[in-house]
């Protein structure tokens, strides 16, 4: 069960945006990025519960201020909430990019010509489904609705690969030799290692999963660690793959908008992600309403009043509502919430963690002569993933920012059926970056 239950904090955030990873990161470069993610992922968990029984610490936010005091505290509570609310968007643009579609061939509404319909299916979607949802107050009550969120990712699943393997039917192919060429390495890998970090990060939550063990020994640790992330990256793979090798240079950020309106299979996968989406945004919620009430009333030690609980519920869903319904192209926020508080706080500080505990010199050769090799094999895995993460962010931001001033990406109008950013023909001419 805490297998399941880590597998699904890891799928349930970012299984969405993995084939447009590929195409960011050029497809040889972004598989092998996928796999090192998830080596990265599979460390930093097992160290961040390692350092936690060092210290006595049951959560991250207590861990990381016990060592680096009140600005930690804060700054790791902050860039789980930028995490968690970026999530939150994504799924809600997602749910409008899809449904809108759906409803567009159903009921025979031209979607280009009547722009408000992607509004109005938005709008109903977010207050009937979602909201209800997002209300509740005790996590364990959506653990059914966790397990019926990965039951559903299987059969998107088997639909991209049928899809794939059997042809995508009238859906816009990619039809030149540089639209089907398979690129090593793409101008934007560094920004593609934010949104893989963004699907496989679910740090926040593994002292959840790890304080429900009943035998919550490090070697049973490990192993539901393996096999959580072993699963969830052989679920993202096998989506990334089958999805972008249908489409590769055609692929948009939301890959459910390459496909056919007019397939039917295919509209019944867009109404069961939608409804992953929905299911699974209570779950980030949750998280930014943690994050929000802790740094909104850091002293108060009291239970929650109803009033905190519905206020802070509703200023969260609204904001990101108010987001999802007048932008639509998020590649840049989620490429940036990714690169940098994903990366953060999967990499970046676990590491710095590690050093901070460890009772070796972190500067390997000021160690004494006959430590210096055990020093160096229980620090070198932290020292690498800190220059990982520090390079992931410092090139995601002149990525972003070098593209941002010469004007080649932007968010644009959620509705603006006129343009379409990736230069190709979808099932309904808008992109979007989902997770």
């Amino acid at each position: 069960m805490a297998a399941f239950n880590l597998s699904n904090a890891i799928i349930g955030a970012g299984v969405g945006g993995m084939p447009y990873a590929l195409k960011e990161a050029g497809f040889y470069s972004g598989v092998l990025l996928l796999g090192l993610v998830a080596l990265c992922t599979d460390y930093s968990v097992r160290l961040l519960i390692r350092c936690g029984q060092t210290a006595g610490k049951k959560y991250y936010e207590q861990l990381v201020a016990s060592q680096f005091g009140h600005a930690g505290y804060v700054a790791v509570l902050g860039a789980m909430g930028v995490f968690a609310f970026g999530a939150m968007c994504a799924y809600l643009i997602g749910v409008g990019d899809t449904m809108s579609i759906v409803v567009s061939h159903w009921s025979g509404i031209d979607l280009a010509t009547n722009a408000w319909l992607k509004r109005v299916v938005l709008v109903s979607v977010a207050v009937g489904a979602v909201l209800p949802l997002a209300l509740v107050k005790n996590m364990s009550k959506l653990s059914k609705t966790s397990f019926a969120s990965i039951c559903l990712v299987i059969f998107i699943i088997c639909v991209v690969v049928s899809r794939w393997a059997g042809g995508a039917g009238d859906a816009h192919l990619p039809t030149t030799d540089a639209e089907r060429a398979l690129a090593f390495i793409a101008p934007d890998f560094f920004p593609a290692i934010g949104i893989i970090s963004f699907a496989f990060v679910c740090h926040h939550a593994c002292f959840i999963v790890y304080n429900t063990l009943r035998d919550n020994t490090e070697a049973r640790w490990a192993r539901t660690v393996h096999t959580s992330v072993g699963v969830a990256a052989g679920v993202m793979a096998t989506l990334a793959l089958a999805a972008y090798l249908t489409f590769r240079g055609v692929m948009n950020s939301n890959f459910l908008t390459n496909y056919s309106a007019t397939d039917e299979l295919v509209n019944v996968m867009r109404c069961t992600f939608a409804v992953t989406q929905a299911l699974t945004f209570p779950l980030e919620l949750f998280v930014a309403r943690h994050v929000t009430h802790a740094l909104a009333f850091p002293t108060s030690s009291k239970a929650w009043t109803p009033a905190q609980h519905y206020t802070i519920t509703l200023l969260l869903w609204g904001a990101a509502l108010a987001i999802a319904l007048n932008v639509t192209d998020l590649g840049i926020v989620l490429e940036l919430t990714g690169g940098i508080s994903a990366v953060f706080i999967g990499f970046v500080l676990p590491a710095a963690l590690h050093f901070k505990m460890s009772r070796y010199n972190v500067k390997l050769w000021k160690n004494p002569p006959e430590a210096r090799r055990a020093a160096a094999a229980e620090l070198l895995p932290s020292i690498g993933l800190l220059i990982f993460g520090l390079l992931a962010m410092i090139f995601t931001l002149i990525t972003i920012g070098t593209n941002l001033a010469l004007g080649e990406s932007g968010p644009r109008d959620a509705f603006d059926t006129t343009s379409d950013s990736t230069g190709s023909g979808d099932a309904t001419n808008t992109t979007s970056t989902v997770s």
